[in-house]
């Protein structure tokens, strides 16, 4: 929970109140600064959400390649510019919200807050806090009812974001079930769930893929369904109960299963 960032005399120490958060809530903590043997000018401090992800690239070759990408998910300016006197001994509160659309840790993807500072005579600092992510209360709602309808969590990944949606970051968060048991185990391969995470509310897209069979493949019909959802983040309606409802009878309808 502590991390430290030595800028020449002067000590400044982002000390979060909890490193777990969930998507779309408020990350609190302050920055504590210790002043060294010299009076320092610290012009700015900044608290940067950020997140990585990767992309496959093939060359003419055919050899692929990974590359890393880094991504500001927010930003928050703690304080105003002050100066630290020889000694001095002080504490400056943040609040930074943490988007809706953070991705989900998982145990698996790295979300992190970096502390930089602009301090006079030294070389600019910076700092890093990992976070443990949580859904958002909705993706909560529709990862539930998936688990209440049999389904499993196969694969979770970040990829590229599709144009269709219009998504403020360049990658969404992809999370592929299998149905383990429950009334659509062995109905389908699997199905994808993609969250838009927008500033009122998230737009919720579900590819199924359905079972192919010879004469499907040898027509060339296409096996795989797209559809999805709004919903708005103050909905009372949002709940697993209703979810399951709705999930339960979107996927029942492309496979041909009816629940009771």
């Amino acid at each position: 929970m502590l991390a430290s960032v030595g800028v020449g005399n002067t000590k400044i120490d982002a000390i979060l109140d909890n490193a777990e958060v969930c998507a779309g809530d408020i990350l609190k903590g302050h920055i504590s600064i210790k002043g060294g043997k010299v009076e320092q000018e610290i012009r700015s401090i900044d608290m940067i959400v950020r997140t990585e992800y990767y992309t496959i690239h093939e060359n003419e070759e055919g050899e692929e390649s990974e590359e890393r990408h880094i991504v500001d998910l927010a930003r928050q300016k703690v304080g105003d510019a002050l100066t630290v006197q020889p000694g001095e001994q002080f504490d400056v509160d943040f609040e930074i919200e943490i988007p809706a659309d953070t991705p989900v840790t998982f145990g698996k993807f790295n979300v992190w807050v970096t502390t930089e500072a602009d301090v006079s005579m030294a070389l600019d600092p910076s700092d890093k806090d990992e976070l443990i992510v949580q859904p958002h209360y909705v993706q909560g709602v529709v990862m539930d009812a998936m688990e209440t309808l049999g389904f499993q969590i196969a694969e979770i990944d970040l990829e590229e974001a599709p144009s269709a949606l219009s998504s403020r970051m360049p990658f969404v968060q992809e999370i592929e079930y299998i149905a383990s048991s429950g009334p659509f185990a062995g109905k389908l391969d699997e199905v994808e769930v993609i969250f838009g995470m927008y500033g009122d509310h998230a737009r919720i897209f579900f590819e199924v893929d359905k079972k192919g069979t010879w004469l499907s493949e040898a027509l060339g019909i296409e096996d795989e369904v797209k559809r999805y959802i709004d919903v708005s983040y103050d909905d009372e309606d949002v709940t697993v109960e209703n979810m399951v409802e709705f999930i339960g009878g979107l996927v029942g309808r492309i496979v041909g299963v009816e629940l009771d």
